[in-house]
């Protein structure tokens, strides 16, 4: 695994947001890592779809969460309709990611 490929590479956390995490609780941004963590597995540009009709066992088998998330915290996380948006998740990272395993890969091909 690349240093590119750990799924926290995908975290970006936004300078007015690292200024006032001590606003957020640790429980809070400790969610809003392992939201972002399985979004870099997903590869889901930070957005998990219809989240917020998943049941209790889907939250704690995706997320590990003990109990469904009902709450969000600005900046870290929100619901938009159904949709579970990760705000410390980078989609640009992830688009230059995929990039490069394109890039790679037609390298391999190409050999």
């Amino acid at each position: 695994m690349s240093k590119v490929d750990r799924p926290l590479d995908f975290v970006a956390i936004p300078l007015r947001l690292r200024a006032e995490l001590w606003r957020h609780s640790t429980s809070d941004v400790g969610k809003a890592l392992r939201l972002a963590m399985f979004c870099a597995e997903q590869l889901n540009g930070g957005v998990i779809k219809n989240a917020r009709k998943w049941t209790a066992a889907e939250w704690r088998s995706y997320v590990n969460f003990s109990k469904p998330l009902e709450t969000t915290r600005e900046g870290l996380f929100s619901f938009v309709e159904k949709d579970l948006v990760v705000h410390i998740y980078d989609p640009d990272l992830e688009k230059r990611v995929l990039s490069r395993r394109k890039i790679n890969s037609d390298n391999i091909k190409n050999r």
